[in-house]
């Protein structure tokens, strides 16, 4: 049997087995792999390639790719050697034991420079950059600059910032973020250089940021330190919510700091590393066009134009047609368009940058760089028909579709304008036959120039207006002149309201107005003249003149109407022929006849087309004059048929005696007509019941029967007191009842039939104030005036049965001014609201009754006469209705009641007339 060394692999054993026991043989086993390598980036690379033990198994220069056979089933390590200018790459790792396999090598070619920390330096890949100047800005003057050259490439030196410049490191205190940390307590500064790229004519084309090689997201700064400052810990801040993490070691002098961050406010910023790369990197600025002009605001006319030097300046890059506008209608701008140079193709040494810096801000730049600009001078022109603006307008720089530029103008767009202001009310009333004058404000504004015109238009049919002009000097914004139109109404002039139209014109324009015109209806006024009287007696005409005004030009025939005139008064209607606006006088005539209604009352006229309401005058229908009286005083008293009249007595011949005319009246006139010798100059004038006349005089009663027959009476052989002046009434038997101060005040009766003298009671009382009353019939009298300081008080007697009884009418307050007795019995009392009744049995009740009589009487029908003396008025009373009617009467002197009802009456015409008129009242 054959012995195998052990060397021998698995596969050729298994076909040594199969040979000796004479069966077909295995094919060999392979245990060995093949490695391909390639390199990339360079055209050959030193590779080394070591198994999982580290034994060398290649070390040789691959061109290109090589693949290495026959090596053992195993896991290599490839290994690309460090080449000048590019990074080298990462081992790769071949896992060969199961097959053959492959490794990659990709050679980086090196970017950026590597950091210095007192310059910046590198190149730009973008080639907008190219021929620019990068510089480092200050607040208010740039630090320092370099130029880019052609290639992308520049080297800025680093110089010390003013200390003016630098700023703590922490946030200070009181602000928004917190330190926690090492060097918290470090009061050193620094600055961080802001880098900005320009074109070679100084157009800022964006910021400049240093790129950490190999990241995406940091970037590199360089950063001034006045002091060696050290920081290890975290700056938290609030609102928003950022976080720092710091590890950070400055020496005095220029250093490296880099920023890293994700978009959730965590950062971290730490010192750069020596051999840090640093590619530098445009972020470009919005391509836009800065704009300026040398005047900051506009002033003008519509129709007119104005220039401004307008200067443009290029951000990010822009060039070429630029176009421009406003955003106020009608005001356009010329040129309409300007183009700007390519940016980069000047030589940027012919001058510094220094030389450059502009005196304004460039958005967040403290400075604008001195900029290439365009200076030209643009023509703005305000249309004719444009509107007033005053405000703020945009100078507007678009390119294509989209906006590049505005500039905030003020501007003050005058468009010259006039205006018209009428009256308060915007309306105007012309009466036919009338001119009126219309005054009008017109209104230059805007400096207005010229001439403006200005007519009425849409009057009514039948009236005319003139026109007017005013011409405006245009030397201030706003000018005020006025205008006087003239409205003239013909006789004939449309009546009613109608819209019409002032029309202003000036300047090519023109403005309107609406005015409205009233013609109002022409019409009358009537009026009445104080001088008319205003009273008329029944039976009797009067004459009551007026005035008719015409107004608005009313004119032609007027037929007129009375109008209020009472039951019983005619009055023919009055036609007036009328001239326009003049005044005409004019009568009319009322007729009363005998039972026309007695009052007060006040008429007017009416007629068509009279203003209303109409002026009236007072008229009262007073009762019908049976007869003059002339110059006779007078004092009546009833008679049996008719009434008795006494007039003042005269002296006769013998001392002490008196000649008392007296007359008899009834219907038909003087009945009796006699005098009596008296022994007084005045006397108590008296009736019976019965008719018969009764004078009281000094110391005799005289009795006159119907025919004049005289019986004389003295009741007291010594005459104590004047009977003359005591209150007296006479009853139903004939009997004189009357007050004497005979051992005190005492009541007496005498018997005129038989002259017998009877003392019916004593009684403390005031014969000045205690008054006798009786009824009609002369069967009940009262005593009135016995008061006893808390109560009014009167006595009543019943004459027939001699009957007497105490009675009170009312509190102290109750202040009586006339009574009078009714035929019932009961007493009347009169105060200044009512009407109060004593009733025959001793009940007290009350009408309300304004009236104020101081005289009262009941005629034959029981109607209540009440008078006042000198008064105008006679109120008739129905004690069964409550109604009280008012009579007027002139000036009352007196009256008596007629025993079939009625009452005679005496009055004057007025107050102060000396003819007195009999009337009689029912």
């Amino acid at each position: 049997m054959k012995t195998f060394p052990l060397s021998l692999t698995s596969a050729a054993l298994a076909a040594a087995l199969t040979a000796c026991g004479g069966s077909t043989p295995s094919p060999a086993v392979v245990n060995t792999s093949d490695l391909n390598i390639t390199v990339t980036g360079v055209n050959s690379a030193p590779v080394k390639v070591t198994n999982a033990a580290g034994d060398v198994k290649f070390n040789d220069t691959v061109t290109g790719s090589k693949t290495i056979t026959a090596l053992p089933k195993d896991k290599y390590t490839v290994t690309g050697a460090a080449i000048a200018n590019f990074v080298a790459p990462a081992p790769v790792t071949a896992d060969l034991s199961s097959g053959n396999g492959s490794a990659t090598l990709t050679y980086t070619p090196l970017t950026g420079q590597v950091l210095a920390l007192d310059k910046v330096q590198g190149t730009f890949g973008d080639p907008l950059a190219k021929g620019g100047v990068l510089g480092v800005f200050l607040s208010q003057s740039i630090l320092t600059s370099a130029n880019v050259s052609a290639d992308g490439s520049v080297t800025l030196p680093l110089t010390t910032p003013p200390a003016s410049e630098l700023y703590s490191f922490l946030p200070p205190a009181g602000s928004n973020c917190s330190y926690t940390g090492t060097g918290a307590g470090n009061t050193g500064k620094i600055y961080d250089a802001d880098l900005g790229l320009f074109s070679s004519q100084g157009d800022y084309l964006g910021d400049v940021l240093e790129v950490p090689q190999g990241s995406s997201t940091a970037v590199l700064l360089h950063t001034y330190a006045n002091s060696a400052q050290t920081y290890q810990g975290t700056i938290s801040c609030a609102n928003p919510s950022v976080r720092y993490v710091l590890n950070v070691q400055m020496a005095t002098g220029w250093n490296a700091l880099i920023l890293d961050g994700d978009s959730n406010g965590n950062y971290t910023m730490t010192s750069a590393p020596a051999d840090t790369r640093v590619q530098l990197e445009l972020k470009k600025a919005t391509a836009a066009v800065s704009m300026s002009l040398d005047t900051p605001s506009l002033t003008i006319k519509a129709g007119e134009s104005v220039t401004a030097n307008a200067t443009f300046y290029q951000d990010g890059g822009i060039s070429g047609k630029i176009d421009l506008s406003t955003d106020v209608p009608g005001l356009t701008i010329e040129p309409a368009s300007v183009t700007l140079p390519a940016l980069g193709t000047q030589n940027v040494k012919t001058r510094s940058l220094m030389d450059r810096v502009a005196i304004t801000a460039q958005g967040p730049r403290p400075l604008k760089v001195g900029t290439q600009k365009l200076t030209t001078v643009l023509t703005f022109k305000a249309a004719a028909e444009a509107s007033s603006f005053n405000g703020s307008m945009n100078l507007i720089a678009k390119q294509g579709n989209s906006t590049v530029g505005k500039l905030p103008v003020a501007l003050s767009l005058i468009v010259p304008s006039i205006s018209a202001a009428l009256p308060s009310g915007s309306s105007v009333t012309v009466e036919r036959y009338q001119s009126v004058p219309l005054t009008i404000q017109i209104t230059g504004q805007g400096f207005y120039k010229g001439a403006v015109q200005l007519a009425l238009t849409g009057l009514p049919t039948g009236m005319t207006a003139t026109t007017a002009t005013v011409t405006f000097a245009g030397n201030t914004y706003t000018e005020q002149q006025s205008a006087q139109i003239v409205l003239t109404a013909s006789g004939n002039a449309a009546v009613g309201s109608q819209n019409a139209q002032l029309t202003v014109t000036g300047g090519g324009k023109t403005t309107t107005s609406a005015l409205t015109v009233q013609v109002p209806t022409p019409a009358y006024v009537i009026s009445f003249p104080t001088s008319n009287s205003g009273y008329l007696y029944q039976g009797q005409s009067k004459s009551i003149d007026f005035t008719l005004q015409s107004v608005r030009g009313f004119s032609g025939p007027v037929t007129l109407k009375v109008q209020g005139i009472p039951q019983g008064v005619l009055a023919e209607p009055v036609t007036v022929q009328t001239t326009p606006n003049q005044k005409i006088n004019g009568t009319f005539t009322l007729q009363a006849n005998s039972a026309s209604t007695l009052g007060r009352t006040v008429i007017s006229l009416s007629g068509v087309d009279m203003i209303e309401p109409s002026s009236s005058t007072p008229i009262e229908i007073r009762p019908a004059v049976l007869s003059t009286l002339n110059n006779e005083p007078v004092k009546v008293t009833p008679a049996h048929d008719g009434f008795w009249m006494i007039g003042d007595a005269q002296a006769g011949i013998a001392q002490g005696q008196y000649v008392l005319p007296v007359k008899r009246i009834n219907a038909s006139g003087t009945i009796l007509n006699t005098k009596l010798n008296i022994d007084s100059s005045s006397v108590n004038v008296l009736s019976s019941p019965e008719g018969n006349l009764i004078l009281v005089g000094n110391s005799k009663v005289f009795r006159m029967n119907d025919d004049g027959t005289t019986v004389s009476f003295s009741p007291f052989s010594q005459v104590l007191f004047s009977l003359s002046s005591s209150s007296a009434v006479v009853d139903s038997q004939n009997k004189l009842w009357f007050y004497y101060f005979a051992n005190g005040y005492q009541l007496f009766t005498l018997n005129l039939n038989s002259g017998e003298l009877l003392s019916v009671r004593s009684e403390n009382t005031n014969n000045g104030i205690t008054q006798l009353y009786r009824n009609p019939v002369g069967d009940t009298i009262y005593v009135t005036g016995l008061d006893n300081g808390l109560q009014r008080q009167v006595r009543q007697f019943k004459t027939l049965s001699g009957e007497n009884r105490l009675l009170s009418i009312g509190g102290a307050n109750t202040f009586p001014s006339a009574y009078a007795v009714a035929a019932d019995g009961g007493l009347w009392i009169k105060n200044d609201t009512s009407l109060i009744n004593l009733s025959a049995a001793g009940t007290l009740s009350a009408v309300d009754n304004s009236s104020k009589a101081d005289h009262m009487v009941f005629d034959g029908n029981q109607i209540l006469w009440m008078t006042k003396k000198g008064g105008d008025t006679i109120w008739r009373f129905d004690p069964r209705t409550n109604q009280t009617m008012d009579v007027p009467v002139g000036s009352y002197v007196d009256s008596t009641p007629v025993p079939s009802g009625g009452l005679w009456v005496i009055s004057l015409e007025n107050s102060s007339s000396s003819n007195a008129y009999l009337s009689l009242l029912k």
